[in-house]
């Protein structure tokens, strides 16, 4: 076995730093909340809404990647393992973020409120139950939270036992995990942003949820490493064939994102039903402009990312993250905004206050679970007993914390 690493002393102010910024964001994005609902109480619990599904969405998108990396060997997961793990492991706080969405139940969704839930059949009064609404969200973070407790914990403690070689139990864990991961975040799909039109149903919005979370997990996760990549251990690992990688993989996941929205809005559109073409009608009509930013802005990112040679620049390929993550927050408010203000809306100055709040504190949770663990595992299945990357690590990273 390895000896103990010996503390790192160069990382961590500048971890403890990170998590102070982002605290401070968190309060001041708070307090512009607590302005907002002031005004308009009703627009907060659907505003917040969207910045809770949007942040959700990263943490449920990092933790498939941390059971993918289970699953499949790639030295792009070795690089962005342990960011993915710290952010999977903050859905214990996003399950207590989601209570400010029960207290506005009935005013963010319309099957929540009695005159509405005469008109609907019985099995959408059952399904769209409020009691089971919220049983059923808590079901969801207790599966993730169960899958990525265990599979983390599987990690973090070969670290400190020292197992190299291939980790056969966390694989045929993760492959049963893989499947019931697609299943409630489909499910949550459905609940949280679908049924806010309780007439409409697709049957491609699961797909697309999911294609929305790894897009903008891909996009966090390369925002997050570009901060490590110019220090060891990440220096050496980091090179110009894995970064050429995780731009590939973040063009991929934008051409697959962009797919499931064209295939899903030509089969509604094409079938020409009232009650399916009536969730794109608000969005073509009142929230056309939004819909056409986001509709030539992806483009126009596929297109530069398609270019030679451009996926290895990494001042671009960040800066493109960047905005891929601003146009995730405008996506998800053209997501549920449209729904209340179908002719179009202002977007009020403290809209932006809960993003910002739940953005602040669940990026300040990421960054402390990220600073209490190595940047780089010291064994990975995809290099195996003779991990010459382990001899970066020791003397170089934080002693790691024992699994809870």
């Amino acid at each position: 076995m390895r000896s103990t690493p010996t503390p790192q002393t160069e990382r961590q102010p500048s971890m403890q730093l990170g998590v102070l910024l982002c605290l401070v964001a968190g309060v001041i994005g708070l307090v512009i909340s607590v302005l907002g609902a002031l005004t308009d109480l009703s627009r907060f619990f659907q505003v917040y809404l969207s910045a809770f599904v949007l942040v959700t969405e990263i943490a449920v998108g990092c933790l498939g990647l941390v059971l993918l990396n289970s699953l499949v060997s790639g030295r792009w997961l070795f690089a962005t393992q342990r960011i993915a793990e710290a952010a999977s492991r903050t859905l214990p706080l996003l399950a207590l973020l989601f209570v400010p969405v029960i207290l506005g139940l009935s005013d963010i969704y319309p099957w929540a409120q009695s005159e509405v839930r005469e008109t609907l059949s019985a099995n959408q009064a059952g399904w769209l139950d409020p009691a089971f609404f919220v049983i059923r969200t808590y079901i969801y973070f207790g599966v993730w939270i169960v899958l990525a407790t265990w599979i983390t914990n599987r990690s973090y403690n070969r670290d400190i036992n020292g197992a190299p070689g291939f980790d056969e139990g966390a694989r045929n864990f993760a492959a049963v995990g893989m499947v019931i991961f697609v299943i409630t975040t489909t499910l949550a799909a459905f609940d949280w942003t679908m049924s806010l039109t309780p007439e409409w149903f697709s049957s491609i919005y699961g797909w697309l949820s999911l294609s929305r979370s790894a897009l903008a997990a891909f996009a966090f996760i390369i925002l997050l490493l570009a901060f490590y990549w110019g220090r060891p251990p990440l220096r050496r690992l980091v090179n110009e064939r894995v970064f050429g990688d995780l731009a590939l993989l973040l063009l991929v996941a934008l051409l697959v994102w962009m797919y499931m929205n064209l295939i899903q809005f030509v089969l509604i559109w094409a079938g020409n039903l009232t009650y399916n073409v009536s969730w794109y009608e608000p969005r073509l009509a009142g929230w056309i402009d939004m819909t056409n930013v986001l509709l030539v802005l992806h483009l126009a990112l596929a297109l530069i990312l398609l270019l030679p040679g451009l996926k290895r620049i990494r001042a671009a390929v960040l800066l493109i993250a960047v905005v891929l993550l601003i146009l995730r927050v405008t996506e998800l408010y053209w997501v549920v905004m449209p729904s209340f203000e179908p002719a179009g809306g202002a977007i009020q100055w403290w809209d932006g206050g809960p993003m910002l709040a739940l953005a602040g504190f669940w990026l300040a949770a990421t960054l402390w679970l990220l600073g209490r663990q190595r940047l780089l595992p010291v064994y990975h299945q995809t290099l195996g007993a003779e991990n010459s990357l382990a001899e970066d690590a020791e003397g170089a990273e934080a002693t790691p914390t024992p699994a809870a």
